[in-house]
């Protein structure tokens, strides 16, 4: 059987070639994104050091934690690697398969046609084999025999049993998840090893790891868009900032991933939130979007993200008592979600950069921020000659 599978393992590593002579050959991989050194045994058959690849025909297996964290009220861990793809010619069988949190392999398309090398991807789940399917496409992972592929495993222990998804892309990350699948496993709080079985090879630096993120990635991010004052904008949460090189924000337009903005001149360290304006979006549409951070990280959504939209209704003029001495303000009631908070800035123009923070006056007092307490919220603009143009934007929480 010429094949490669790659297990997320529980209790026991899989033993498909069972064989073949034992070996206890060990391989140092480091981790692409704590830096820390993994140890791969090969615990069956045979494995060498080839050009970066660790070419392996039996199993290699390593036992690193994972532990799941919170994301957006979501429990997870993930696991990526880079492996050059061997076809199955069958399915596994559960037997074979053992107690695992998942598993991934690629099956020949044709194993009765010698000629035919090309395969999909399949992923093992409480039910058994499952063919993946591409959520934004609906179509399955193709692959074909020698080729070289980056899978991505995100796992969630939220509730039980265990849910996971699989990305597969090749030179980079495709950024659309497959199907959900049920693990046969129903609880869990991370991942505990990592196994490789069959024939194929794995890439040295082509391993990463991390917990509550859906991709192993070192930092955080979370992104909100929205439209306001004639313009589409991004609110950009980071978490440990590394680097001061632009932070790129890319959606999916068509079938083309295009950048829509940019963040020049990022903090650098520590959490940040920044607000950039958008190009080529269509208010109240929905996109796919990546983010590219300052280290040359990337962060993906796993569903479209809806550009919502904050529009200003009723406007007037008004004279309120303020100190004891009248001020003109702008009534403006908009759109707002319950809980929300938001901000008014002003300008002196539309094309300039340069926007400040307004206080506002709602609720008998002035603020710079406010929280919406309902789907309608009507504020108070003091009236600026000198800076006549406001845009109103959603904060992130």
């Amino acid at each position: 059987m010429k094949n490669s599978v790659l297990s997320v393992v529980v209790i026991s590593a899989i033993f498909l070639n069972g064989a073949l002579s034992r070996a206890q050959d060990t391989f140092l991989v480091t981790n692409q994104n704590t830096q820390t050194e993994l140890t791969f045994t090969n615990t069956v058959g045979t494995a060498s050091l080839v050009d970066g690849m660790i070419v392996f025909e039996g199993e290699l297996v390593a036992d690193f934690a994972v532990p799941a964290v919170i994301s957006n009220d979501k429990l997870l861990a993930s696991v990526q690697v880079v492996v050059q793809v061997k076809l199955f010619d069958e399915l596994p069988s559960a037997e074979e398969i053992g107690t695992v949190q998942g598993a991934v392999l690629a099956l020949n398309d044709d194993p009765n046609d010698p000629l035919v090398t090309t395969g999909t991807f399949y992923a093992y789940g409480a039910s058994g084999w499952l063919q993946l399917t591409n959520s934004i496409t609906q179509l399955p992972y193709e692959t074909y025999e020698n080729k070289t592929n980056i899978v991505t495993m995100i796992f969630d222990y939220t509730d039980s049993p265990i849910t996971y998804w699989v990305d597969i892309g090749n030179p980079v990350p495709s950024d659309e998840v497959s199907q959900e699948i049920f693990s046969p496993v129903a609880s869990g709080d991370g991942i505990n090893s990592l196994s490789i079985s069959g024939s194929g090879a794995l890439e040295v630096e082509g391993v990463s790891s991390a917990g509550g993120s859906t991709t192993p990635l070192s930092l955080g991010m979370s992104l909100s868009v929205y439209y306001a004052s004639n313009s589409v904008w991004a609110t950009v949460s980071t978490v440990g900032e590394n680097g001061h090189d632009p932070i790129r924000i890319f959606a999916k337009i068509g079938d083309k991933w295009l950048e829509v903005g940019v963040i020049e001149n990022p903090v650098g360290e520590s959490d940040n939130v920044y607000t950039v304006e958008l190009n080529g979006l269509v208010p109240g549409e929905s996109y796919m979007f990546r983010v590219e951070d300052e280290t040359g990280h990337t962060f993906v959504l796993t569903e479209p993200l809806q550009v919502q939209v904050i529009q200003v209704g009723e406007t007037a003029v008004e004279t309120v008592m303020v100190m004891e001495m009248e001020m003109k303000m702008l009534s403006v009631v908009f759109n707002t979600e319950v809980g929300r908070r938001y901000q008014v800035k002003v300008s002196e123009s539309l094309a300039s950069g340069a926007w400040t923070v307004e206080n506002i006056y709602i609720d008998g007092g002035f603020t710079e921020v406010f929280t919406a307490s309902g789907t309608q919220t009507q504020i108070r603009i003091p009236i600026n000659k000198n800076k006549a143009f406001f845009r109103i934007f959603m904060l992130e929480d």
